[in-house]
């Protein structure tokens, strides 16, 4: 597949952060997650926002799209559709070389929205740990992305490996 050299310089900051969120107490009990949410499963109609597809990752076992997770690998899974949406709206062979504050202003609203809506009340803080976690569960997506783009688009290959070089670094 070719993806080894391309993943092994990060294999240290990979391992920190498997480190560091390893180490972690006090995490959001799991719950039902939607488990491939990202900006193709959600619809914007009548001043509504709906979400569809909800079996899961597809290449995963029905065990593993049904078990209960962290919301917030629903987070990084719409997180990790930003880049996608950038570099698609760019032009692929441009991708990350050009301005991102389309992605960071959608990330910035979406992470905004997210301490709003589970912290009960506006202006409320994440709950503890929630950026190493959310880290932790991005970094895991993107390396997923990676291999399977090296597999099925290798010219994509560049939007995933962009993101593990900025989660790790």
């Amino acid at each position: 597949m070719g993806l080894g050299p391309e993943l092994a310089q990060y294999a240290d900051g990979v391992e920190a952060l498997a480190a560091r969120t390893a180490r972690l107490t006090d995490l959001p009990a799991p719950q039902r997650i939607h488990g491939d949410l990202h900006l193709g499963q959600a619809l914007r109609a009548h001043d509504e926002w709906f979400v569809t597809d909800f079996e899961g990752e597809p290449l995963a076992p029905v065990a593993a799209r049904t078990r209960p997770d962290l919301a917030l690998r629903d987070v990084a899974g719409m997180l990790r559709s930003f880049d996608y949406a950038t570099a698609v709206g760019r032009g692929l062979e441009t991708a990350g070389t050009g301005d991102d504050s389309w992605a960071d202003d959608a990330r910035a609203a979406l992470l905004a929205g997210y301490v709003e809506a589970s912290s009960g009340s506006a202006g409320g803080g994440a709950a503890p740990h929630t950026e190493d976690v959310l880290r932790a569960l991005e970094l895991d997506k993107a390396l997923y992305e990676a291999v399977y783009e090296a597999r099925n688009r290798p010219a994509w290959l560049s939007i995933p490996l962009r993101a593990v070089a900025r989660l790790v670094g």
